[in-house]
């Protein structure tokens, strides 16, 4: 009898991801978002990484693209974080009146970008 991937396998980490989800861990207890901060593999349709809230679940969902480049991969994550990091309230990660990319991601960014690379 063939069995799903869902139902019999796991999925089995590269180094590089195992990398990825130890720095989400710190930034997580370093600069904690508003909620907590899931990392999902997958493809995305136009984007090599999305954060999107998931208001039901409270949750922030990274989402980074297996095909990119993994040597791309902490830069999307930094990127990526930085978003949930910026929206400080629940109704800014669907607020139009601030632009994606404006100050205050670019401040979270830099403060992401501090404790990645170890000066913070």
């Amino acid at each position: 009898m063939a069995m799903s991937l869902a139902e019999g396998c796991h999925v089995i980490l590269s180094k590089h991801q195992r990398e990825i989800r130890r720095e989400l861990r710190k930034l997580y207890r370093k600069l904690p978002a508003i909620f907590p901060v899931k990392l999902r593999w997958g493809k995305h349709q136009t984007a090599h990484a999305t954060c999107n809230l998931d208001r039901k679940k409270k949750q922030f969902n990274l989402l980074i693209d297996p095909t990119t480049h993994p040597a791309q991969w902490l830069d999307l994550l930094i990127h990526e974080y930085a978003h949930a990091l910026s929206w400080t309230h629940a109704s800014d990660a669907k607020d139009t009146r601030w632009p994606d990319h404006g100050p205050l991601w670019g401040v979270a960014y830099a403060r992401v970008y501090q404790v990645v690379s170890g000066d913070k």
